[in-house]
């Protein structure tokens, strides 16, 4: 379940803004800050095929580091814990099933600078409005394929912070085959040590 939000979101580490989109790339590059240096919990709902997940994020940067719990609001309960770069994946049964990285070990994309300043012709890049999720006001960012053999991407990205609030991915009439999207979410909160502490026992 996991792995499949971590190709959809990371797919766009290969997408850089071509020449002439350098405010986007700057958009891009404070959605790749914020995921990472932001505090923030919220619940994610992922729609696939019709099939609906709905997730719990906790995430948490300071100067020890990143940690972040993951956990499922629905089905089996599954968790995913990361601490800096260690990542544990959680699996509810008898006995508990411990998994090292591996299986979604990244929610959101992290987009280096250089790329984003490296001209891509394959895609294009633009702003397609203004929008609202989970209650906050967004500016939207468009990555269209130039062909018919790719996907396109739409982020809607908070105003303020640039922090990802929902990610499409687009076929190409431009509907969506996926989508995740933040219902709610709290930017720049206190996160406690006990937040982050699993809640399945192995």
């Amino acid at each position: 379940w996991m792995a499949g939000f971590s190709v959809l979101l990371m797919t766009v580490l290969a997408l850089s803004p071509a020449h002439g989109n350098d405010e986007v790339g700057e958009w891009l590059d404070r959605m790749a800050r914020a995921v990472d240096t932001l505090n923030y919990r919220g619940t994610l709902v992922h729609v696939r095929n019709g099939r609906v997940d709905t997730l719990r994020i906790i995430h948490r940067s300071d100067d020890e580091g990143i940690r972040e719990r993951i956990y499922s609001l629905d089905g089996q309960p599954r968790e995913i814990l990361r601490n800096g770069s260690e990542v544990r994946t959680l699996l509810e049964g008898n006995p508990a099933l411990v998994v090292q990285g591996g299986i979604g070990s990244r929610l959101f994309p992290q987009l280096p600078a250089n790329q984003l300043s490296s001209p891509v012709l394959g895609y294009r890049m633009s702003f397609a409005g203004t929008d609202r999720v989970a209650g906050m006001a967004t500016r939207v960012v468009e990555i269209l394929p130039r062909d018919q053999f790719r996907y396109g991407h739409r982020f809607w990205l908070e105003e303020k912070t640039g922090m990802l609030l929902r990610s499409a991915l687009l076929d190409n009439a431009g509907q969506h085959l996926q989508k995740l999207t933040f219902v709610d979410i709290e930017l720049g909160v206190p996160i406690s040590d006990s937040e982050l502490d699993p809640r399945i026992t192995v």
